[in-house]
C-alpha cells in the first residue's frame, strides 16, 4: 500500500520534456503568421466588453472613471501576459497554461489546469452564443425571446432558461468553421475581426462630433461618482473584458514562428484591447452622462440619445461581427487543449486523433463543440457566466507561478549547455557591438563548473534528509542564499519554490481577511489586525526571499521584466480576484474538479505517456534545453 501511494506520488510531480527531436513537430499545420495570432487574440476579447460592459460598469459602479478601471484591468492583465509571452518562447507547443505547467510544475497540476480551461472555453462559448441571439433579437424588437418565453412558460426562471435554439445552430455553425481548418477559420476570423474594429473606430470617430464636456462636470456627477473604490471594483468587473489574449497560446504547433510570434501577438493585441476601451469610455461618458446610459446596448442607444438613430445599425452590425469572431475564438483553443491532454494520455486518447485532411482533432472539435451548443440552449447566461471566470484566474496565477519557479531553475547538465549558451550570448553581444572576453568567459566557465560540483554534493546530503529536516533546510536557504552567486543551484530553486508556496497560501489568507472581514477590521477587531500583519510580514519575507535568489542566465527570445515583483504582483492579483467570486462558483468548481480528477485517477495516471518514460523525466528539465532544442530547430530550418 505505501509502495503504491509512493508511486502515486511520484506520479504526480513526473514533468513533460522537450526534445529537440520533438519541440517543433507536430501533427497540426502550421500556417498561422503574427497577424493570424493578433487577429486571433482581438478577435477573442474585443466582443460583449465594448458593447455591454462599458456601458454596464460606467452606469453602475464607476462612471466617467471607468477609463481608469480599464487601465488598472489592462495592467493586470498584462501582468499575465507577460509571463504567458515568456513561456511560449520556452515551449512552442499546443496547449497553453496546461503544457506551461507540465513542463515546470508536474502532471497533476497540469491536468488541474488543463481540465479547467476546458471548462472555461465550454462555458465562454456557451454564454457568447447566448449573447450573440440575445443581441440579435434586440435589433428585431425582441420578438424571438418573447416567441420562446411564451411557448416555454414552464422553464422561465428556473435553473434551466427557455430553450434558445438560435444559440445551439449558430455554436454548431462555428464549430463546422473551426473544424475544416486552421486556415479557413483564420481567414474567417479576420473577416468578423475586421468589420468589429472598424465599427469600433467609426463610432469613435463619429461619437467626437457629440462629445460634450460637460458630462464630467460636477454637476452631472462628476468624474468620480462612486470614488475611488468604484473604480476598483469596477476594475475587477473590466479585467475579464481583458480575457482571450490566452487563446493565442494554444496555436504553440500551428504558428509559423511560435517563439517570436506567439509573444509579440499577445502584447499587440492587449496593447489593441486596451485602446479600444479606453477610447470607447472616453467618448461614451462625454457623449451622455453616465446615468443615462443604457445597461444592455450602450452604444447603440447613446447614439439615439444624442439624435442620430440610424447609427444602431451600424453598431449592431459590429456587434454581431464581434460577437461572432468572440465566438470563434472561444471555440478555437477548445480542442487543442483537449488534444494536448489526450496526446499525453491523461484523458481518453482517442480525442487526440487528427484528420489527415483538415489537420485538426475533428472528434474532439464536434464532441466538445455539441456539449458547448447544448450549454448554450438550456442554461441561462447568468448560470453561465458565474462558472466562466475562476478558470481562467486559475490558469494566470499558475502560468506566472511557472514563469517565477523556471526563471530560478538551474541549468541540468551544465557543462554539455554551457557552450551553447556561451555562443548564443556572443552572437547577441557582436551583434550589439558589445566584444566578450575569452578570459572572463573561462572564468565563469569554471566558477560554475566548481558551484556544479558542489552542488551535486548538497543535493545528495539533500536526500539523505528526512522531510522535517529538507522543510529546515530549505527555509534556511531562504535567508542564507546570496544574489553574487553566478546562476542558480538546486538549493536555491527549493528555496524559491518554497516562497512561492509561502506567497500563494499567505496570499489567500490575507486577501481572505480583508475581503471578508472588511468591516470588522474598520471596527478595529484586534485579532484581525493582528492575523493581517502577521500574513503581510510573512508575504514581505517571502517576496524578498525570492528577489534574493540568483537567476537563470538562460538566452531565450522573451523574458518578462522586472522579475521577481511581476509575477508575484499577477499571482496576488488573480488571487483576489478569485477570491472575489460567489461562493457558490467554488461549489460548482470543487463538483467540475471532481469528475476531473475521477477521469485521471480511473484513466489517466495508468494511460499517461509518462508511464512509458518517453519524452518525460522526473526530476527538473533543464531551462536551456527548451531553448537550445527550438534554436537547432530553426537553424535547421532556416
Amino acid at each position: 500500500m505505501a509502495a503504491r501511494v509512493s508511486g502515486w506520488l511520484r506520479s504526480f510531480t513526473r514533468l513533460k520534456t522537450v526534445s529537440d527531436d520533438t519541440v517543433l513537430k507536430s501533427e497540426l499545420q502550421r500556417c498561422l503568421s503574427t497577424f493570424d495570432l493578433v487577429t486571433l487574440g482581438v478577435g477573442g476579447t474585443l466582443g460583449a466588453g465594448v458593447y455591454v460592459v462599458t456601458g454596464q460598469v460606467a452606469r453602475n459602479i464607476a462612471g466617467p472613471a471607468v477609463i481608469f478601471s480599464f487601465v488598472i484591468a489592462a495592467i493586470t492583465s498584462a501582468l499575465a501576459a507577460l509571463c504567458y509571452a515568456e513561456f511560449s518562447s520556452r515551449v512552442p507547443r499546443a496547449g497553453s497554461a496546461y503544457t506551461y505547467c507540465y513542463v515546470t510544475v508536474g502532471e497533476l497540476p497540469a491536468f488541474v489546469i488543463g481540465w479547467n480551461l476546458i471548462l472555461e472555453y465550454l462555458i465562454g462559448t456557451a454564454s457568447i452564443a447566448r449573447s450573440w441571439s440575445g443581441y440579435l433579437d434586440s435589433i428585431i424588437g425582441g420578438v424571438y425571446i418573447n416567441a420562446l418565453k411564451s411557448r416555454f412558460p414552464s422553464m422561465t426562471g428556473g435553473f434551466f432558461a427557455y430553450p434558445d435554439f438560435l444559440a445551439f445552430f449558430i455554436t454548431l455553425i462555428a464549430v463546422t468553421i473551426i473544424a475544416i481548418g486552421v486556415q479557413k477559420s483564420s481567414s474567417t476570423n479576420i473577416i468578423f475581426t475586421t468589420i468589429n474594429l472598424s465599427v469600433i473606430i467609426f463610432i469613435i470617430v463619429f461619437g467626437l462630433f457629440y462629445v460634450n464636456v460637460d458630462n464630467w462636470l460636477e454637476q452631472n456627477g462628476g468624474f468620480f461618482p462612486y470614488g475611488g473604490g468604484g473604480v476598483l471594483a469596477g476594475a475587477a468587473t473590466c479585467f475579464y473584458s481583458f480575457v482571450g489574449f490566452d487563446i493565442i497560446a494554444t496555436t504553440g504547433e500551428e504558428a509559423d514562428n511560435p517563439k517570436k510570434s506567439i509573444p509579440a501577438a499577445i502584447m499587440i493585441s492587449l496593447a489593441i484591447c486596451c485602446i479600444a476601451y479606453i477610447a470607447i469610455s472616453i467618448v461614451m461618458t462625454l457623449m451622455v452622462p453616465y446615468y443615462m446610459l443604457n445597461e444592455n446596448a450602450a452604444i447603440s442607444v447613446m447614439f439615439e440619445q444624442v439624435g442620430v438613430p440610424f447609427v444602431k445599425y451600424i453598431v449592431s452590425v459590429g456587434a454581431i461581427s464581434g460577437l461572432s469572431a468572440s465566438l470563434m475564438g472561444c471555440i478555437f483553443p477548445l480542442p487543442r487543449i483537449i488534444y494536448a491532454m489526450a496526446n499525453d494520455g491523461l484523458i481518453f486518447q482517442f480525442l487526440a486523433r487528427i484528420h489527415p485532411k483538415t489537420k485538426t482533432p475533428l472528434i474532439a472539435v464536434y464532441l466538445f463543440g455539441f456539449i458547448a451548443a447544448l450549454l448554450a440552449m438550456l442554461f441561462s447566461i447568468e448560470h453561465l457566466v458565474e462558472m466562466m471566470s475562476i478558470g481562467t484566474l486559475l490558469a494566470y496565477m499558475l502560468v506566472s507561478c511557472c514563469v517565477l519557479i523556471l526563471r530560478y531553475r538551474p541549468d541540468d547538465e551544465q557543462c554539455e549547455l554551457q557552450s551553447p549558451l556561451i555562443d548564443d550570448q556572443k552572437d547577441l553581444d557582436t551583434d550589439s557591438g558589445v566584444s566578450t572576453s575569452s578570459k572572463a568567459t573561462d572564468e565563469r566557465r569554471k566558477l560554475q563548473q566548481t558551484e556544479s560540483s558542489t552542488d551535486q554534493s548538497n543535493s545528495i546530503e539533500f536526500l539523505k534528509m528526512n522531510r522535517l529536516q529538507r522543510y529546515i533546510s530549505s527555509f534556511r536557504q531562504l535567508l542564507t542564499s546570496k544574489q553574487s552567486s553566478a546562476g542558480p543551484t538546486a538549493q536555491t530553486s527549493r528555496a524559491v519554490t518554497t516562497a512561492t508556496m509561502l506567497i500563494i497560501v499567505f496570499s489567500f489568507c490575507l486577501f481572505a481577511v480583508l475581503i471578508h472581514g472588511y468591516e470588522q477590521l474598520q471596527q478595529g477587531n484586534g485579532w484581525l489586525i493582528i492575523l493581517a500583519i502577521i500574513f503581510t510580514a510573512i508575504l514581505i519575507f517571502s517576496i524578498l526571499a525570492v528577489a534574493f535568489q540568483p537567476q537563470s542566465h538562460v538566452v531565450i527570445p522573451f523574458k518578462a521584466p522586472f522579475l521577481p515583483f511581476m509575477p508575484i504582483l499577477s499571482i496576488m492579483a488573480n488571487i483576489y480576484l478569485m477570491l472575489m467570486l460567489q461562493p457558490v462558483t467554488w461549489v460548482r468548481f470543487v463538483i467540475w474538479l471532481t469528475v476531473g480528477f475521477a477521469i485521471y485517477f480511473f484513466y489517466g495516471i495508468s494511460h499517461s505517456h509518462a508511464q512509458q518514460g518517453a519524452g518525460y523525466e522526473q526530476l527538473p528539465q533543464s531551462a536551456q534545453d527548451l531553448i537550445s532544442a527550438t534554436s537547432d530547430q530553426d537553424n535547421a530550418s532556416d
